[in-house]
């Protein structure tokens, strides 16, 4: 529940701060909510106080291979909730009264990676005996030692351990929030904040219809997430995934309108037609596959062209990588696809890790590490003045009227002119 409650108030936090490029009331909201509001006391005591009081059993189980799924899950939420609240309050009792929007949104993207991180590993070692935990952190008392009858009690021997959890993660967060507060002060940070709002509130759809053109964006992407979606709710069915089968489903959905809005406008219509009319055939072929055979036997039909669609999906905003680096503008690179490269990736690359699913643990690592390098390429060549200002300046200038030259009067008009 204090998960559930720092969520809540963090996305309508960030929701009301977003909405609003300068506000002094929604700042000292913002500033009361999430640092240095009571509540934030109160979760991270709560936190502190299960934290410090299981230490010893988090510790035992990791070391000993025999944690559970759940007590894995409370781990995290844990982790997460610990050191975004300490991180906080230490951010709003160092004197700043200002929003520090910029510090927020790095904290917020570095929480994001650490937490799908360390869940990404605590699954992937939950049946392991980290047996160094003991090793370097822990020592082995027995009944009849010096200190461990008063330790052990009844039972012939103990493990203490010599550094509480909640000690652990208080190093953790100091360093990710010094990580946080060095990213902030270098200098394309405010730059490129301010080019990523801009490329969030004119999503590349909707920059293509104003525009009424594609502009400099590629056809790759959007095809492929569309054909990639489509396949992988096949995949769901075939494995009676309802999580899978509904958001690739929703997906679907989403990549043809997509499609259908970039092949409206697009002046090449010759490449999107061939590309979609063989895309199609593909579905229809394998969707017959589906339904004629048992489904066992389609899992791996469905399940390799997707992941291999998957793949082509993250890498296709990147066929633009040499004149990207040649111009040192990314404006071509839909920011939204990019970014949520990275977080479906991330998401999605942990739940296959809980399902013990290769199929979707490959793909998705892969969209994860091709979404890091497109937001990074955004980061660095925002290209915020050669964007489609500049296209739409360009056609401007094409499509104004030009000056007719007079022709020049030969010596037998300006006579006859004179004598009129």
């Amino acid at each position: 529940m204090v998960v559930v409650q720092m969520l809540l108030m963090g996305i309508i936090s960030c929701y009301q701060v977003m909405s609003h490029k300068r506000s002094v009331l929604l700042t000292q909201i913002w500033a009361y909510r999430c640092q240095n509001g009571r509540m934030q006391l109160l979760y991270f005591a709560e936190v502190t106080y299960h934290l410090v009081s299981n230490s010893d059993v988090y510790y035992l189980g990791l070391a000993t291979g025999t944690l559970t799924v759940e007590s894995l899950s409370n781990l995290t939420l844990y982790f997460f909730a610990f050191s975004y609240s300490f991180v906080n309050m230490l951010k709003a009792r160092s004197g700043e009264q200002q929003l520090a929007r910029h510090f927020r949104l790095t904290w917020e993207l570095i929480q994001l990676i650490m937490v799908s991180c360390i869940a990404f590993a605590l699954y992937s070692f939950r049946a392991t005996s980290l047996s160094f935990i003991i090793d370097m952190n822990g020592e082995l008392l027995r009944k009849t030692s010096d200190g461990g009858a008063a330790l052990c009690k009844l039972r012939d021997s103990c493990v203490v351990f010599k550094h509480n959890m909640a000690l652990a993660l208080t190093v953790v967060s100091l360093g990710l929030g010094f990580v946080a507060a060095g990213v902030t002060m270098i200098e394309f940070p405010v730059q490129a904040a301010y080019d990523i709002r801009t490329a969030l509130s004119r999503p590349t759809i909707s920059t293509i219809r104003r525009s009424r053109s594609t502009l400099q964006f590629s056809f790759a992407p959007f095809f492929f997430y569309f054909v990639q979606s489509a396949i992988y709710t096949l995949y769901g069915y075939t494995t009676s995934n309802v999580v899978v089968g509904g958001t690739s489903l929703l997906g679907a959905v989403l990549g043809s309108y997509y499609v259908l809005v970039f092949y409206k406008y697009t002046k090449d219509r010759t490449q999107a037609t061939r590309m979609l009319t063989s895309a199609m055939l593909v579905i229809l072929l394998l969707a017959h596959q589906v339904m004629t055979r048992e489904l066992e036997e389609t899992q791996m039909i469905t399940g390799i062209p997707a992941n291999i669609l998957s793949v082509f999906t993250a890498a296709s905003p990147l066929l633009q990588v040499k004149s990207i680096l040649r111009r040192k503008d990314a404006s071509c690179l839909p920011f939204g696809m990019s970014t949520m490269n990275v977080v479906s990736g991330t998401i999605w690359a942990t739940y296959g890790v809980m399902l013990g699913d290769q199929l979707v643990i490959c793909p998705n690592f892969f969209a994860l590490s091709m979404g890091v390098i497109q937001v990074s390429l955004i980061l660095l060549y925002p290209g915020g003045k050669t964007g489609a200002g500049s296209v739409a300046e360009t056609k401007a200038k094409m499509s104004s009227p030009t000056t007719t030259t007079t022709k020049k009067a030969s010596p037998k008009h300006k006579s006859e002119h004179l004598k009129d």
